[in-house]
């Protein structure tokens, strides 16, 4: 009959038999010694197996790099789930607190100081879900997080985060942990920042958006004009001054004020000789987003506008007793615009019809003799 022997896994050898055995006693020794030669065989082979394991074990684990350090380790804020206690004791955790502001306008910088409680040599790791930080006193930055450059014996770090750009208002969060010595424990923190959107400022809008002045020479001055003043949003305060292109100082312009609101603008050409002048006014508001908005001025000059007369001089005969000569005309005309005029003479005996009139227009001149007249 053939047994299966326990210590051969791969093989089935024939066994004697109980009653062979105690037929043969003599052989007993010889079954036990190679029972226990096979039991000692076993029991290295085992071994053999255990130790390959092990050093198999210490080659593969001696590639991984450790997740502490003196110098300061990422990646064991808490943000990805993992904190300081895959490397250090994880006995009573330690206060860690994060101060700083918890509202920051958006592309800001703020300052923040971590702080963990208890004594030894603590380190680091701070992680965020935006923005970036710079390192401060005993810290660096590495792989985009806050850890220390060299173990702290105060267990306070400060360092600064810029919040990211957002066009809405939105949520950012610090996470961080903190050792206080490689025996020690643990402490974490999460602090949500709300980043808060810029707002655009007001626009500043002006009616019209061009004033033009005429002036003839001699004549009087043109009258004020008016800018109005608007704001979208919220009011403005706005300020207002005014300068010129050509022509000296002959724009001004006053109404300081708080919109809605009107400026006044004077022209003052003066002596001014015949021509076309510029200016511009500036309406100017630190609040707006479209500061400051300019109104083109334009002044035109024309000289003043000349009196014609044609012919320059009338000659008329007359014989005693004779026939009162007739009338004679004078063309009555003017350079540039119409003008009015009136008429008179010199002498009693002439005369001039109509007495006023404008131009263009025709001049009838009689001579009136003994109370008559005659045209």
């Amino acid at each position: 009959m053939q047994h299966w022997n326990p210590l051969s896994p791969f093989d089935f050898t024939p066994l004697a038999s109980a009653s062979s055995i105690q037929a043969l006693p003599e052989k007993k020794s010889v079954i036990r010694s190679d029972f226990a030669d096979s039991s000692v065989r076993a029991t290295r082979s085992l071994f053999s197996w255990v130790s390959v394991i092990l050093v198999t074990f210490a080659v593969i684990y001696s590639s991984i790099p450790a997740s502490a350090s003196s110098n300061g380790i990422t990646g064991f804020s808490g943000k990805s789930g993992s904190t300081c206690t895959s490397c250090h004791s994880t006995g009573t955790s330690p206060t860690v607190t994060l101060s700083g502001p918890t509202t920051v306008a958006s592309g800001s910088t703020s300052s923040y100081t971590l702080t963990v409680g208890g004594t030894g040599n603590h380190g680091l790791d701070v992680a965020a879900s935006a923005g970036t930080f710079t390192a401060g006193t005993g810290t660096k930055v590495q792989n985009s997080e806050i850890t220390q450059s060299t173990p702290s014996t105060t267990g306070s770090w400060t360092f600064t985060w810029t919040a990211p750009t957002v066009t809405s208002n939105s949520t950012a969060t610090l996470w961080a942990a903190a050792v206080n010595g490689f025996g020690g424990g643990t402490g974490t923190i999460q602090q949500a920042i709300t980043v808060t959107a810029p707002v655009a400022n007001p626009t500043l809008s002006v009616n019209p958006a061009s004033l033009s002045f005429a002036f003839t020479s001699g004549g009087s001055a043109p009258l004020n004009q008016t800018i109005a003043v608007s704001s979208s949003g919220s009011a403005l305060t706005y300020t207002v001054s005014a300068s010129t292109a050509t022509g000296g100082s002959w724009l001004t312009a006053t109404g300081s004020g708080t919109t809605p609101g009107n400026v006044t603008v004077s022209a003052n050409p003066g002596s001014l000789a015949a021509g076309t002048y510029t200016g511009t006014v500036s309406i100017s508001s630190a609040g707006a987003s479209n500061s400051p908005k300019t109104v083109s001025v334009t002044l035109i000059v024309t000289a003043a506008p000349t009196l014609n007369t044609s012919p320059a001089s009338l000659s008329f005969s007359y014989q005693a007793g004779g026939t009162t000569p007739a009338a004679q005309t004078v063309n009555v005309s003017s350079s540039g615009t119409a003008l009015s005029y009136t008429t008179g003479t010199s002498a009693s005996w002439l005369l001039a019809t109509p007495a006023s009139g404008s131009t263009p227009q025709q001049q009838w001149h009689c001579v009136e003799l003994h109370d008559r007249h005659f045209c």
